[in-house]
C-alpha cells in the first residue's frame, strides 16, 4: 500500500486500493537453464491519473489508472553468472499482459533487464520496458518504452536503499524529467 507525495509539504494522496504481487518460481536456475517464473501485479506506480483523452472528435474515453501500468500477468526469465573478481551479472527477459487498469491499450508488452554487481553492498540495475501496452491513442507513453536505471547499496544483510532513475526515455506524455526516487527495501524469507 502506498501514495505520492507522502515525503515533503504537499498533501498526501493515498492509493485508491493495496497492491498484490504474486510470484511462483517455475524452475531454478541450473548451469545451463535460465530461472522461470510466472506472476501476478495488480499495481502500478507513480501517481493514480484520472483523465480524458480524445484523439479525435468521435471517440472520447477516460483513463482510470497509474502513471505507469501494472504488469498484470508475466513471465519471466533469467540467467545470472559469476565473473570471478568482477562479482556477478544478470540477464533478465519477460512478458506482460494488463488487463486490469482502464485505458483501452490491453496488448502483450516485454521488458529487458540487467544488473550487475560492483561488489558485495553496490548493484548497478537497469530495465527496458518496451510499453506496447501503453501507446495507442488512449494512453499514456508516447511509443518509446521505459528505460529505468538505478544504484542499490545493501549495507545491511536484509536492509538495502536504491536511487533510481525511472523513465529516463521521458515516455510519459507531458513529461520534462525524468522521475528521481528513493526506496528503502526490507527483505525477509519465509
Amino acid at each position: 500500500y502506498g501514495g505520492i507525495n507522502i515525503i515533503g509539504s504537499e498533501h498526501i494522496e493515498w492509493n485508491e486500493q493495496p497492491g498484490v504481487l504474486l510470484k511462483y518460481r517455475l524452475l531454478e536456475e541450473s548451469f545451463i537453464m535460465p530461472a522461470i517464473a510466472l506472476g501476478f501485479t495488480n499495481q502500478g506506480y507513480g501517481a493514480w491519473v484520472e483523465d480524458v483523452a480524445s484523439p479525435n472528435v468521435r471517440s472520447v474515453y477516460t483513463i482510470e489508472r497509474y502513471t505507469f501500468k501494472a504488469k498484470g500477468l508475466f513471465a519471466v526469465a533469467g540467467k545470472n553468472f559469476e565473473m570471478a573478481q568482477l562479482g556477478t551479472i544478470g540477464f533478465h527477459a519477460g512478458v506482460t499482459y494488463n488487463s486490469i487498469e482502464d485505458d483501452d491499450d490491453e496488448n502483450l508488452s516485454a521488458f529487458l533487464g540487467l544488473d550487475k554487481s560492483l561488489n558485495e553492498e553496490l548493484t548497478l540495475i537497469a530495465e527496458y520496458d518496451l510499453g506496447t501496452n501503453d501507446n495507442n491513442d488512449f494512453s499514456i507513453g508516447k511509443d518509446r518504452g521505459y528505460l529505468n536505471a538505478s544504484v542499490r547499496w545493501t549495507f545491511a544483510q536484509k536492509l538495502a536503499v536504491e536511487f533510481l532513475l525511472k523513465d529516463i526515455l521521458q515516455n510519459r506524455k507531458n513529461a520534462t524529467d525524468p522521475s528521481r526516487e528513493i526506496r528503502i527495501m526490507y527483505t525477509e524469507i519465509f
